[in-house]
């Protein structure tokens, strides 16, 4: 067939003809690879909840992917970031309960980063405190070279 209908619900004895959307996007985007050095970081947002995309939407949970969005976008304006790699979430229609960024700085960056992910993580645990009680953000430094 060249169409689907979806025939879906969440109560006992209900049918709903629809969805609520879903799509998958392959992107390939130019990438310039280069060998660096310097601090070799990993961030870990966990803790969170998550849950299905349609049915647990309306809670607003914490979403891990968009949580480490926001952390790396303030990080790029304080330092000198290089991200290695970032993955999130475990299935399409999941809200994600974690992510994980792995990076490079340099060493005079390091304070700079440190203090700008714990300010966002005590920030972002105060915003989620009624939704997310357990949120943290895991930090782990280690010499290496990519």
């Amino acid at each position: 067939g060249r169409r689907m209908l979806n025939i879906d619900s969440e109560a006992e004895g209900e049918l709903l003809v629809s969805c609520a959307g879903g799509m998958r996007v392959s992107c390939h985007l130019p990438i310039k690879k280069e060998n660096k050095t310097g601090l070799r970081y990993r961030l870990t947002i966990d803790g969170l909840q998550g849950g299905h995309s349609g049915v647990e939407i309306h809670k607003e949970r914490g979403n891990a992917n968009c949580i480490l969005g926001r952390i790396l976008y303030e990080l790029e304006n304080v330092t000198d970031i290089q991200v290695i790699s970032a993955n999130g979430g475990l299935a399409d229609n999941a809200i994600p309960r974690q992510a994980v960024l792995e990076c490079m700085i340099s060493e005079q960056s390091k304070e700079m980063f440190v203090s700008t992910v714990i300010e966002l993580e005590t920030a972002i645990k105060q915003e989620l405190l009624t939704k997310d009680k357990d949120f943290f953000v895991e930090r782990s430094f280690y010499n290496g070279k990519n």
